[in-house]
């Protein structure tokens, strides 16, 4: 059972690395255009007023992607967790509440993402 359990965690974590680094050769392979209208706009020039914004909005993308994937694979874990509980009731109540701050984590990425957008808009307005 422990083996069945290892072979598929680790094909998870296979899984879940890829997605990550398919993007990026994705971005790589791709021309410039293509990726800046992606990620919301590039700027050639480093004195530019919107080169901060953009960078923020970079960074806040970036970490939403970041902390997405990692969100979905630990909602993925502890399901099996959950499923592979045996009724044990402390194993139970682990997964349920590694589901629970998954969500949670998902649902606080969002709303920051969201005020960090008011905020630049705000400030690029004035």
């Amino acid at each position: 059972m422990k083996q069945l359990r290892n072979l598929i965690l680790g094909s998870l974590l296979l899984f879940g690395f890829s997605t990550v680094a398919l993007p990026a050769a994705a971005a790589y392979a791709t021309p410039k255009s293509t990726v800046c209208t992606a990620i919301g706009g590039c700027t050639n020039n480093a004195n530019s007023s919107g080169s901060i914004s953009g960078v923020v909005k970079l960074v806040i993308n970036v970490l939403s992607i970041v902390v997405g994937f990692t969100a979905v694979i630990m909602i993925i874990v502890s399901g099996l967790k959950f499923m592979t509980s045996g009724g044990n009731p402390q194993n139970v109540a682990a997964a349920r509440s590694t589901i629970t701050y998954a969500i949670i984590g998902l649902l606080l990425v969002a709303i920051a993402q969201t005020i960090v957008r008011f905020v630049l808009q705000k400030v690029s307005k004035t």
